[in-house]
């Protein structure tokens, strides 16, 4: 399931680029701490880059995903051991078979990012935790809680998290207080690398360029790159409180889909009352879920961070889940149930792995599906025409296409892959491409221009020396679809490139360069 939906053949936009950049530049001794990012995933793939001599980037990708899909399975086992901390052997492997078969987390597999190491990470730190008493073990849980901040920046929030677990699950151990020290100890040697070097960067050992907005990259303000804040959003007061009440409510039950949408909601309701001797099990599952979500749902609410950054909380989900299963068997006196146990499993499973395996083949628009390879190597040769004839600046309003251009700028680049170094402020310039980039193109996308029309857009962008848009068919913003469909209504807008014009089949473009001169003629006159 996790093979079928990856072609090695094509590569990956998102994240992926940027992990395999910074592998690369650490597997030649280069380890420059970035703004946004912390080195755990880079560093784990870099002695794989070191290994191999390759300058396609291609190449790289691919072990990052052959990676992040081996350490994948991999977590099957931990998930497996934590389960046990529930339940018999028989429902361990239900958990286990809800996880493996989960088709967010056999999605995310595939893209060589970092989430399934932190996943690993997490679910072997909870096993060391959940234990009758303070152990050996417990140090060892705190241990890979640090390795969860190298894994990823928001892994910080763990410390907070597993405190409050320990404290939870142990409140009624000897020597609490003191064992804490030590494991606080523990967590302070293996991040201390973190510290030192974002102190000795950035004057401040937890720096975090989402949270000290004073950053500014004096080159990025030369190249035109200013804060966001000047194009704030357009939505009315009314609507931003909707979207922050819907939007964390949309992605949950996104990630609910197929099974957890059912079966979590009633294990929920079973965890609440008295179940055996796990109470305390279930109540630090319980304190870690909730005290994890606080932060990103914050931060869903206001609009930034994808589903992805809370796949963490899975396998604990899963665990209502599976308790939801096993109570629908064990707790209905309905006698087909009771006599037929086993074949009742056998079926709620088939149907968990049928439900499973519609999700990653998708039926119509729904679900996943195989990659479009067609569409993403016309994505690339419309970013080869960009890179190749255009110099300025572009707005691209299709949001994450436009990290297409960064892969394909890398792919085309003649340069040395691993001669590559780290660059501080990547998350702030597209300068950070400059090696990989032959003319002078900048894209702007709608993190960096915000407008509520073209005419907006335009009018603010001119400030950024905007001088070409790029719109698809299916845009984020209606006016930038009626663009596509009646571009003639523009007469200051012309355009330089068509998709269909060049024979594309899957993927629907157009790019238009901006006529000031025009546009101000026709704005005065109305």
């Amino acid at each position: 399931m996790k093979l079928y939906l990856v072609d090695f053949s094509i590569p990956e936009t998102g994240d992926s680029w940027i992990y395999i950049l910074r592998g690369l530049g650490y597997s030649q001794g280069d380890y420059t701490a970035t703004p946004f990012k912390t080195a755990g995933w880079p560093l784990f793939l870099s002695p794989f880059f070191a290994s191999i001599e390759s300058n396609t980037y291609l190449d790289y990708l691919n072990i990052a995903r052959i990676a992040s899909i081996a350490i994948s399975l991999l977590t099957i086992i931990p998930v497996y051991l934590l389960a046990r901390k529930f339940f018999n052997e028989k429902y361990s492997i239900v958990m286990s078979a809800l996880f493996a078969f989960q088709p967010h987390l056999n999605f995310n597999s595939g893209f060589g990012y970092s989430e399934p190491l932190l996943i690993l990470i997490l679910v072997c730190a909870m096993v060391f935790l959940l234990r009758d008493k303070i152990d050996k073990y417990t140090y060892l849980s705190f241990l890979l809680v640090g390795l969860l901040w190298w894994s990823k920046m928001f892994g910080i929030i763990f410390i907070l998290v597993f405190t409050l677990c320990y404290f939870v699950h142990y409140k009624n151990s000897k020597g609490k207080i003191k064992n804490y020290i030590i494991c606080l100890a523990v967590f302070l040697v293996i991040i201390s690398p973190i510290l030192v070097e974002r102190y000795e960067q950035y004057g401040n050992p937890i720096f975090y360029a989402g949270v000290h907005s004073d950053f500014v990259n004096t080159e990025d303000l030369q190249q035109g790159q200013i804060s966001t804040d000047i194009f704030s959003t357009d939505m009315d007061v009314e609507n931003s409180f909707i979207y922050a009440l819907k939007q964390p409510f949309y992605i949950w039950g996104v990630m609910a889909v197929p099974y957890l949408i059912i079966l979590f909601p009633i294990g929920m309701f079973y965890s609440l009352r008295n179940i055996e001797n796990k109470k305390r099990y279930f109540t630090s599952t319980w304190v870690l879920l909730i005290s994890s979500m606080i932060p990103p749902m914050v931060l869903f609410a206001a609009g930034y961070m994808e589903s992805r950054t809370i796949f963490f909380c899975y396998p604990f989900l899963i665990i209502f889940a599976t308790l939801a299963i096993k109570k629908i068997i064990e707790t209905f006196n309905l006698k087909f149930i009771k006599n037929y146990s086993k074949h009742f499993l056998v079926f709620v499973m088939s149907l968990v792995v049928l439900s499973s395996v519609l999700v990653i083949h998708g039926v119509d628009e729904y679900g996943y599906g195989k990659p479009d390879t067609i569409k993403v190597n016309e994505i690339q040769e419309y970013g080869k025409f960009l890179i190749h004839n255009l110099d300025g600046t572009m707005f691209w309003s299709k949001g994450v296409d436009s990290d297409w251009i960064s892969v394909t700028m890398i792919q085309e680049a003649n340069v040395n892959l691993k001669n590559y170094k780290v660059n501080p402020y990547f998350d702030y310039s597209f300068n950070m491409l400059k090696q990989f980039n032959p003319g002078a193109l900048h894209i702007l996308n709608k993190g960096d221009l915000r407008g509520s029309s073209i005419e907006e857009i335009i009018s603010k962008g001119e400030v950024l020396e905007l001088k070409f848009i790029s719109v698809g068919d299916k845009n984020d913003n209606k006016f930038f679809d009626e663009l596509y469909l009646n571009y003639n209504e523009y007469p200051y807008l012309h355009k330089i490139f068509d998709s269909e014009e060049q024979g594309f089949q899957n993927y629907k473009v157009k790019t238009f360069e901006i006529d000031y001169e025009k546009f101000y003629e026709l704005k005065a006159l109305t």
